[in-house]
């Protein structure tokens, strides 16, 4: 929005009647002089309009005219007082001039006096209703005072006087992009471009109504433009900086950060933002300073207390981030970011029954939208003779985690739909054989009476630590399919270890999570073990890695979904993974798994264990400090070469 209230010397200005003292005698003719100053005036060249202003109010003291324009004079050169007790005597002369209020109603704006400001700019559009300046500066006004259904208004009243009118176009376009109303915001903020292409403002504006689209690339594009034309535009460089670390590029959205910093050293919102980027690379100490500056700077900021909870959580201080997160929440009890991670805190704390509850602010998130279901949603009512349907919301990992669920849901005495990816279908079939039906998403949905995302099934049931099913297996394989795997994997007399090292790149803890493949370069010294990669995706650099660890069977290429996975699986003796998709498939087939686990970990690994509830299964191998996965590789390394000597054994399959 253009903030500042504009004082106008236009035509309109210039028409106004001068209320000259008839009886006046002055050497020179006075509408000649005031005709010359206003034109001078309307170039920018205030020194000589002021100096005739004043020879014609040195001549005639009531000249309403001069006198309006001398305030509008102070107006542009910020002596606002100056400007009230001049127009305020131009419209004791002619109190039905409706510029003089416009202009008056603007100094008393600066002065913060938006009482009075309000009742003259209404004034000025009462005497006036095609004043379109007053119109926008009025919408100026209530804009800032959160009337912003009444400054719309106002905005499309100056638009209506002035279709042209470049300034109340990007007001509105503004005003409706904070509301909410994105395409009509878009519409309004090109016009103001069209009608003004070197309009910064609007450029900034577009923007970021872009950015709400999600059309990051345009986004960019038009805040380089606003930068381009304004360089000094701070706000600009944040917003580039924002779209900039949403596609990946940490360089290009530190140094946009850092380059608003630059022109504000205050700059809150950049302070945050740039501990993001250096949160998003690991880099805690350096995103825990950017948040404290933040706050240092105002001490009730929401963000900066919700930061450094989370980062907090990157040190495994849980109990330290349950605090931050609780006072972000004092400070902005509508925070949906904040209850979410205080969830997560709370749940890696085994507290599970207030963390069931403070994960269902999930759905406020912009990510992840519930379900636009007419049926209600079952929050653990009785639910005999009912139809429920149950449905996947999340990764494929939380999906095999949580379909355990399905049968305890059916025993209640509902009839269960499961909704699940395409991904799962095969997979699922020991589940749809207890009698449960498998529906593809995407695919019509059959009727139901309630329904319930997987994820909040435990919060209806008020599940806690010592109620975690964990009957495995829940998922099987085909014998048939199970027999070929295992003819096609035979090495008999070695161990066979199949190894991940990464999940979906666009997990919001991949970078912790996830590592390179060398990593594993420790278990290729152990003699008597065959390795095998279950890995799906490849990233830059994992073909030259996998040729330096040494002999290694690639099955990704074969496996086409999870049913195929899970038959490879089964005919292997131990998975080793990063903490992904496929460590959840192994647990629910009951087949030795561990599980390399980042010093902060997901909510579902607890702390300071090895075991975990949900699977059996399952051993947690720990970072003991952050990034660290040699001490972790050096571990596994030992503890396989125990179990290729016969040393250890694994638990027996539950296939």
């Amino acid at each position: 929005m253009d903030g500042s209230a504009a004082a106008s010397t236009g035509s309109a200005t210039a028409a106004s009647i001068a209320a000259v003292d008839a009886a006046a005698s002055t050497p020179f003719d006075v509408k000649a002089l005031f005709d010359e100053a206003v034109k001078l005036h309307q170039s920018r060249r205030l020194v000589e309009a002021e100096e005739r202003y004043r020879r014609i109010l040195a001549a005639q003291p009531r000249h309403a005219g001069a006198l309006h324009l001398l305030g509008v004079v102070d107006i542009q050169r910020g002596q606002h007082q100056a400007a009230v007790e001049r127009i305020g005597a131009a419209l004791a002369i002619n109190p039905r001039a409706a510029p003089f209020h416009g202009n008056f109603a603007t100094a008393l704006q600066a002065l913060r006096r938006f009482d009075e400001a309000e009742k003259h700019y209404r004034e000025a559009v009462r005497l006036d209703p095609n004043y379109a300046d007053a119109h926008n500066n009025l919408g100026a006004l209530l804009e800032k005072r959160a009337r912003h259904l009444d400054a719309a208004q106002c905005y499309r009243a100056a638009l209506a006087a002035r279709p042209t009118f470049a300034e109340a176009h990007n007001n509105l376009g503004q005003l409706l992009r904070g509301l909410g109303q994105v395409d009509e915001s878009i519409k309004h903020l090109e016009e103001a471009i069209r009608l003004r292409p070197s309009y910064g403002d609007a450029h900034r504006g577009l923007g970021m109504a872009l950015a709400r689209q999600d059309k990051s690339d345009a986004a960019i594009v038009a805040l380089r433009k606003a930068i381009e034309l304004n360089p000094a535009d701070a706000e600009a460089h944040n917003h580039l900086g924002s779209r900039l670390k949403l596609k990946g590029l940490l360089d290009e959205a530190e140094a946009a950060y850092r380059r608003a910093l630059e022109l504000r050293p205050n700059y809150v919102d950049v302070h945050n933002n740039l501990g993001n980027v250096h949160f998003r690379r690991g880099r805690l100490d350096e995103a825990e300073a950017c948040y404290r500056r933040a706050l240092a700077l105002r001490p009730n900021y929401p963000d900066g207390h919700g930061n450094l909870g989370i980062t907090a959580m990157g040190r495994c201080r849980y109990d330290e981030a349950v605090g931050y997160f609780r006072r972000a929440l004092e400070l902005r009890p509508v925070y949906p970011e904040a209850q979410c991670n205080l969830s997560q805190a709370l749940l890696v704390l085994g507290q599970f029954r207030e963390g069931w509850d403070k994960y269902e602010a999930r759905w406020k998130l912009p990510a992840l939208p519930p379900r636009p279901f007419r049926q209600p949603w079952w929050r653990g009512e009785s639910i005999v003779g009912q139809t429920i349907l149950l449905h996947v919301e999340q990764g494929l990992g939380d999906a095999i985690q949580f379909a355990r669920y399905a049968p305890i849901v059916q025993r209640l005495g509902a009839t269960v739909i499961l909704e699940v990816p395409r991904e799962l279908i095969r997979l699922f079939a020991p589940i749809a054989a207890q009698g449960i039906r498998l529906v593809k998403r995407g695919a019509p949905l059959p009727h139901f009476d309630v329904h319930c995302p997987l994820l909040s099934i435990p919060g209806a049931l008020g599940c806690d630590l010592t109620s975690i099913p964990a009957d495995v297996p829940y998922l099987g394989v085909d014998p048939g399919t199970l027999a070929a795997w295992r003819a096609r994997l035979p090495a008999e007399g070695t161990l066979k270890v199949g190894l991940v090292w990464a999940g979906n790149p666009q997990h919001g803890n991949d970078h912790n999570r996830s590592f390179r493949p060398l990593a594993f370069k420790p278990l290729f010294a152990v003699p008597g073990v065959r390795y095998f990669s279950l890995q799906k995706q490849r990233r830059t650099g994992d073909d030259a890695d996998l040729a330096a660890l040494g002999p290694i069977t690639d099955l990704g290429p074969e496996l086409k979904d999870f049913a195929d996975t899970a038959a490879a699986l089964s005919a292997l003796d131990l998975l080793v993974a990063a903490d992904t998709s496929i460590v959840h498939l192994a647990g629910a087939l009951a087949r030795p798994v561990w599980t390399m686990v980042p010093y902060s970990p997901d909510w579902r690994w607890l702390l300071a264990r090895e075991d975990t509830p949900w699977y059996p299964t399952m051993r947690l191998l720990r970072q003991p400090r952050e990034r660290d996965w040699g001490s972790v590789m050096a571990r596994v390394a030992r503890d396989i070469a125990a179990l290729a000597r016969g040393h250890q054994t694994l638990p027996a399959p539950g296939v």
